[in-house]
């Protein structure tokens, strides 16, 4: 019996503050503030390296999905590639450690710009 009273003391004031707080998505603005920052994701590179230790994690870029080989060519071709959604070599685990491609090793760095 004085679960429930407890149970729903304690539950009616976060449902009553989950509703009073909770905006509504229009078509205008999709419900985010105006003045919200736009976060992206930089990828770059060191320069390659031909060995490294035995110690340091490798991601194969081989066995990488293809949208994380795609993001991690686009970083060799541009020297630096950025995206608006989280990177999908982040995702692998493969973010500020080392891949291995075509026979050499790449550190690759994944930063946030929040601007």
């Amino acid at each position: 019996m004085y679960r429930r009273t407890l149970l729903v003391g304690c539950l009616l004031p976060v449902a009553v503050a989950g509703c009073l707080g909770a905006r509504v998505a229009s078509d205008e603005g999709a419900g985010v503030p105006e003045n919200a920052l736009q976060e992206a994701y930089i990828l770059d590179l060191e320069p390659p390296e031909n060995s490294i230790d035995e110690d340091e994690p490798v991601c194969e870029f081989n066995e990488l999905p293809d949208a994380a080989q795609h993001e991690f060519e686009q970083t060799i071709e541009d020297g630096e590639h950025r995206v608006e959604e989280t990177p999908v070599i982040r995702q692998r685990g493969c973010h500020n450690g080392y891949i291995e491609y075509e026979g050499s090793y790449y550190w690759l760095r994944i930063s946030v710009d929040s601007g």
